[in-house]
């Protein structure tokens, strides 16, 4: 299990705002749909086009921040204080065949 604070999650490079019309739910169908071989390709393509923090999803029917981490683990969880520095209410998501992981906050 791998647990960062969410201080940890702001400093970080690969956590992202989308100032596009594509929301992160297209990232995601976009990373599912592509050969497995490319996916990391995709996901490396994603995170260096929009090299912000943290990743905020406006065009979504709701504005939702996407705290992001990129990193080989079972489970990955975020404590900070959203969360009362409680991680297993924080768990982050693995999008599918790749080495990112997500926390979606409205």
């Amino acid at each position: 299990m791998r647990l960062f604070s969410l201080l940890a999650l702001v400093a970080s490079p690969l956590l992202i705002q989308s100032a596009s019309a594509q929301t992160f739910d297209d990232f995601v169908r976009r990373v599912e749909s592509a050969p497995y071989i490319q996916r990391s390709a995709v996901v490396d393509s994603f995170l260096a086009a929009v090299p912000s923090v943290p990743y905020v999803d406006g065009a979504a029917a709701q504005p939702t921040a996407h705290f992001l981490w990129r990193g080989s683990a079972s489970t990955v969880q975020v404590a900070g204080d959203l969360n009362g520095w409680n991680p297993s209410q924080a768990g982050m998501t693995k999008v599918s065949s790749t080495d990112l992981w997500h926390y979606d906050r409205a």
